[in-house]
């Protein structure tokens, strides 16, 4: 698919952004005529609906196998377009004070779990902040980029010529980059749970939300593009293994198409942190991320209520220890298996709670002919329904009071029929309340009453609530 003879679109940005190195970076794909596979309307296809398995098989046709060259070129690519993203921010000021702020504050001030809306943006946000400072080689050169920064703008200089050997040697994470240049070109009509993150992020720094327009928006949505695509290329001819690990793991065919899915974003992560450095093959780096991701999903194929990894190994690890109790003794106690584990005794309680079988109510209970378990089993004696109808009941009145009634009204109905406690009050008592006459109290009720008795006769909507107030009536005093 991909090989020396093959022509691409060279972009050459070196005269406009001089220092990113950019001459060499491929983000075309080779001319049709020289591609070793045919075009894809020329494969043999099957109908999707019949068999996606079938489907996706016929799809990988299209894409070979790279060799160790070839990974390497893309892995390269990928570097370079990282390193231009990261120069292209540090060149428009406002993007680059936010960038720099925010590489000074993952450096001291890690995201908690508190400073973001769901743990989905926390873990994002996370893992991109971990592989932005895992290496304590690049701690030092982010701390020298934002010091270099500092005194870039004393000077009033050229970042490219002062930071560009900075930029270079640090080791960029793609997401985190691909997340400020979407921001910055303002190319995302929807936002993703990494740039959602990052917005609260910055937010709990008093940063401002809204994100200005750089000068270079243009410049951000073609390395955005460049970017996404020659990572889609070295996803695509690796999509064989994804499918062969898969396949390994799958117990039935409806699973094989979930696992497959979870493979892609473990093979889509792999490619993002693959270096050409590290002079290992790409499709033995990715084996390890694709495996990962697909032993997580498998936890909870079978399960209706999906756990995490860690927690699974924790049950894994009870039904061991259970297991060898066992053979010496009848009974085993909590206390017992908690400190062979090292963890508490409501620990050991939630575990064994957690294990137990969940079954569908939905399901048949004998066969398929037969009645489903709800059926089978319900109580037709229990006042669930009825409970829920007059909790429907009560904020339908509620509502309706108040958009009718003034605050007052409201207080007098409520607190003479005991809508609240079930204890109605006299009037001479929430007279005495309010500081008003029994009678008044009288007139405010009667007021009141007449007032909801119009609504119900004069409108459709107050029909409509009378006929349900009606049935619900009829089925409480049955």
């Amino acid at each position: 698919m991909l090989d020396s003879t093959s022509t691409y679109d060279i972009i050459d940005y070196s005269e406009e952004m001089p220092g990113l190195g950019l001459l060499d970076v491929t983000v075309a794909r080779p001319i049709e005529h020289e591609r070793q596979v045919p075009a894809r309307s020329h494969l043999p296809r099957v109908a999707s609906s019949l068999d996606p398995i079938a489907y996706f098989k016929n799809e990988l046709i299209a894409y070979d196998l790279l060799d160790a060259a070839q990974e390497q070129g893309l892995a390269r690519q990928l570097e370079r377009i990282s390193q231009a993203i990261a120069s292209l921010i540090l060149s428009c000021p406002t993007g680059a004070d936010r960038f720099l702020l925010f590489i000074e504050r993952a450096l001291h001030n890690p995201p908690k779990k508190r400073m973001l809306a769901t743990e989905k943006r926390y873990f994002s946000l996370r893992r991109e902040t971990d592989d932005l400072t895992a290496t304590e080689e690049n701690r030092h050169r982010l701390q020298a980029l934002v010091d270099a920064r500092v005194t870039f703008i004393q000077r009033d200089s050229e970042p490219g010529k002062v930071l560009r050997h900075l930029v270079e040697a640090i080791d960029w994470p793609g997401p985190l980059l691909l997340a400020f240049a979407r921001r910055l070109g303002n190319s995302c009509a929807t936002l993703s749970a990494l740039e959602r993150a990052l917005d609260e992020y910055m937010a709990s720094w008093d940063i401002p939300s809204r994100w200005p327009r750089a000068r270079h928006s243009e410049r951000f949505n073609f390395y955005i593009a460049a970017y996404l695509k020659v990572r889609d290329t070295l996803v695509k001819h690796n999509l064989r293994l994804v499918f062969h690990i898969a396949k390994r793991y799958a117990q039935k065919e409806e699973q094989l198409l979930e696992l497959i899915q979870e493979g892609c974003f473990g093979l889509i992560r792999a490619a993002e942190k693959f270096r050409a450095a590290s002079g290992n093959r790409f499709s033995t780096y990715a084996h390890h991320w694709i495996d990962s991701r697909i032993r997580k999903a498998r936890v909870n194929l079978e399960k209706l209520i999906p756990v995490t990894e860690a927690f699974n190994n924790e049950l894994y690890q009870l039904a061991l220890i259970l297991e060898q109790q066992t053979q010496t003794r009848a009974r085993v106690s909590v206390v017992e298996l908690a400190q062979t584990m090292g963890v508490s005794a409501e620990r050991i309680a939630l575990l064994m709670q957690s294990s137990w079988y969940c079954l569908s109510l939905d399901q048949h209970a004998d066969d398929d002919d037969s009645p489903s378990m709800h059926a089978k089993y319900a109580d037709p004696s229990s006042g669930l329904m009825r409970e829920v109808m007059a909790q429907d009941v009560a904020e339908q009145i509620d509502a309706l009071m108040e958009q009718l009634l003034s605050a007052r009204e409201i207080y007098v109905l409520n607190e003479r029929f005991g809508r609240l406690d079930d204890n109605p009050k006299t009037s001479e008592r929430i007279g005495g309340i309010l500081g008003i006459s029994r009678e008044r109290v009288r007139q405010l009720e009667v007021g009141a009453l007449a007032k909801l008795r119009d609504f119900v006769r004069n409108s459709q909507a107050g029909s409509e609530l009378a006929l349900y107030l009606h049935e619900w009536q009829v089925g409480h005093e049955t």
